[in-house]
């Protein structure tokens, strides 16, 4: 199912690169609330606290996914954030 969603995003990219669009999150260029949450859903799988029993590596199988969290965590804002957020952590 994981791998269906990813090539419905696809698909939903294509569609958007033809309306000029095109861009690394959800809904082309612009972050919205829809690459926020994708990407803590995302890093949750990955480092495992989003769901426990769920293997990390599931969400290899959705590269359009992965591609969209990163994209989101190299955000100049999101990355702001996450240093602040580290900082006051430590």
């Amino acid at each position: 199912r994981l791998a269906q969603l990813d090539a419905a995003v696809a698909r939903s990219a294509a569609a958007a690169a033809g309306r000029n669009e095109d861009g690394p999150y959800v809904c082309g260029e612009r972050l919205t609330i829809a690459d926020l949450e994708l990407h803590g859903v995302v890093r949750g799988l990955q480092d495992g606290s989003y769901c426990e029993g769920v293997p990390p590596a599931l969400i290899d199988g959705a590269p359009r996914l992965v591609a969209i969290a990163d994209a989101v965590a190299a955000h100049p804002r999101v990355a702001a954030y996450r240093r602040r957020e580290a900082v006051e952590r430590a």
